[in-house]
């Protein structure tokens, strides 16, 4: 509750002047109801500041009741309802604000945290997509960069990574403080969301909507990191339920059965999915159960394969290294046991960037200096993130533009990226 409040008190709530009505016919009670003046919306707010909520909301109903489509009535009357708890009202007034207001891509991106507040994660994506697309048409910049925040945000929380990862490159272009985006950008690259936090928002989510299939798949690869697996399989098999061919639900029974050496159920998921192959996590799965199987040429080659989606894997390089050792061939085995060690160091050192950078209070945060940009710039490109090591680099010249070392890098990894491009 206290997040909305704070969002709705954000907004200018500042109506304009009650205008008189007339109307005729109807009997003297009638009569009296529409010739009284309408409720005066500055003295309406005065009630809400003052925690008045009853007084406001029969005041703000009145003048609904005669002004059903006051766009800022309604605003108001969303206000009240949040101020009361009544979280569903809040965003039922809200979506009633016309199409062609001033005010209606604020109200869909209150709209949306009214909904997520209300744990409805659905309700609350819709809406603020909605809500960009009706601040595209006023091109309020402001309105664009805050329904594209709220959406990265829920996104994160789902680890829908490469839906949020798009969003967050659209956000950077003119971005006043840009730095932001780029520790966000390196915060899905480690995956630095605690589980413990996030688990009880989602199963609030499933508990007031079980066919969130997102919200489950999100809550379920979290209790994958604390090896909760019989909660792990419940949530994958409901997933697949809802839809067969959905990738990462596919890859949850895998790494069910994986843990679990069900080896023919695991069988029958690869056999039945062919999609299976794009993902680098499945590849490994898949991997490894070839190795189980006996068949070490063809767990080799799925290692392979994987390390040709994502040659900087960590993961994928110590797994094959393990292999080739297992198969006697120590000098390719240590080649790709060193190269993961390397790997896992850079990460590491973002891992250590973000623990102690990130704070609960993300207006304490304070730019990261430009050297620091360059040594962040430095362990991307090591990881294989060149794009997002040119943008940290940029940042460094954005703070300080004659910093020698971050020019030269750049001018090297513009160059590098130009060569190696198809």
């Amino acid at each position: 509750m206290t997040t909305l409040r704070r969002a709705f008190s954000r907004t200018q709530w500042t109506a304009a002047s009650a205008l008189a009505v007339a109307m005729l016919g109807g009997g003297a009670w009638l009569a009296g109801r529409m010739w009284a003046p309408l409720p005066d919306l500055a003295k309406i707010r005065l009630l809400a500041d003052n925690g008045e909520w009853p007084a406001a909301d029969q005041a703000v109903q009145r003048h609904l009741a005669r002004r059903p489509t006051d766009a800022r009535a309604l605003f108001m009357a969303a206000r009240i309802a949040a101020g009361m708890n009544d979280l569903p009202r809040c965003a039922a007034l809200l979506d009633r604000v016309p199409a062609d207001s001033s005010l209606k891509a604020e109200s869909l991106v209150r709209q949306g945290q009214a909904l997520w507040e209300w744990r409805d994660a659905r309700g609350a994506e819709q809406a603020w997509r909605r809500s960009l697309v009706a601040a595209a048409k006023t091109k309020d910049r402001s309105l664009v960069l805050a329904a594209r925040a709220e959406l990265v945000s829920l996104l994160m929380l789902e680890r829908r990574d490469a839906e949020a990862r798009d969003l967050l490159w659209q956000m950077l272009p003119g971005h006043t403080e840009p730095w932001r985006v780029l520790v966000t950008l390196i915060r899905l690259e480690i995956k630095s969301t605690n589980p413990a936090k996030v688990i009880p928002i989602l199963e609030e989510v499933l508990s007031r909507d079980p066919a969130d299939t997102q919200a489950r798949l999100g809550l379920a690869s979290y209790l994958v990191e604390l090896v909760r697996w019989d909660d792990v399989l419940r949530h994958a098999e409901a997933c697949v339920e809802q839809d067969p061919v959905e990738p990462r639900g596919l890859q949850l029974l895998l790494q069910y059965y994986q843990s679990r050496q069900q080896w023919d159920e695991m069988d029958a998921v690869i056999g039945a999915s062919p999609s299976l192959l794009t993902s680098v996590v499945c590849l490994r799965l898949i991997a490894s159960r070839s190795e189980s199987a006996g068949k070490a040429h063809e767990a080799e080659a799925s290692f392979r394969k994987a390390l040709e989606m994502d040659p900087f894997d960590p993961v994928t390089h110590y797994q094959l290294g393990q292999l080739l050792l297992r198969r006697g061939r120590r000098d390719a085995a240590q080649e790709h046991v060193v190269q993961s060690q390397r790997l896992r160091t850079h990460q590491d050192r973002l891992q250590r960037f973000v623990s102690q950078y990130v704070t609960e209070n993300p207006e304490e945060w304070l730019p990261p200096a430009p050297d620091e940009c360059v040594s962040l710039a430095t362990d991307l490109e090591s990881l294989g993130r060149l794009e997002l090591a040119q943008a940290w680099l940029q940042e460094s010249l954005r703070q300080q533009p004659d910093f020698t070392a971050a020019k030269e890098h750049l001018g090297r990894l513009t160059q590098s990226t130009v060569e190696t491009a198809p």
